[in-house]
């Protein structure tokens, strides 16, 4: 069950909107794709630890695809589902990751893909998040991190989803995600009027 192709909230909002035509369908993909995060238990981590992972949110018995980056690179891992990485009935998954060593070094981001059980190729069902933490040398501090809280001076784990995602307009500058698809469906309802 391998069918991830990598996809932008806004094409897969964009997509359910085009094979539907209509504004039910689009705001339904939308929000199956706002509510899906992932966050870990410590945003600094040494080697010979090991991270907890806690996703919520998501469709229920939904499958898990991971991809990871150090340092900005793609380590290999793309879209990887493996056994025991589905959601609970719940849309929820707690799992923790294998130990990291010395070679793990740097700065990560991890991306998640929820692909739901009954998965037969519509795109907008598909649902992503991202978080992003350190493996630092053994001497480094890993403060744990209450969520919404900073302790120290690490950066809090940082669970990103659509709301957060910002867009450069000409003029404008960065501009919320969620502004410009406010302002777009607002045209898309003057327009449709008659």
């Amino acid at each position: 069950m391998n069918p991830l192709i990598a996809l932008s909230m806004v094409d897969m909002v964009q997509r359910r909107w085009n094979q539907n035509d209509g504004m039910l369908a689009g705001l339904d993909a939308l929000m199956g794709a706002l509510g899906v995060t992932i966050s870990m238990d410590k945003t600094i981590y040494r080697p010979g630890e090991h991270p907890t992972y806690r996703i919520s949110g998501g469709v229920p018995r939904g499958r898990v695809a991971w991809t990871s980056f150090r340092n900005g690179v793609n380590t290999g891992e793309f879209q990887a589902d493996y056994p025991g990485d589905d959601l609970n009935d719940a849309g929820t998954l707690t799992i923790q990751g294998g130990a990291f060593t010395a070679s793990d070094i740097g700065d990560w981001e991890k991306q998640i893909l929820i692909v739901p059980e009954d998965y037969a190729g519509d795109y907008s069902t598909l649902a992503t998040g991202q978080v992003f933490f350190t493996v630092s040398a053994a001497g480094a501090t890993a403060t744990p991190v209450t969520p919404g809280a900073t302790a120290g001076t690490t950066i809090p784990a940082k669970s990103t989803s659509f709301l957060d995602a910002k867009i450069t307009l000409p003029g404008l500058g960065a501009v919320p995600v969620v502004a410009v698809a406010g302002v777009g469906l607002a045209l898309v309802l003057l327009m449709g009027k008659k």
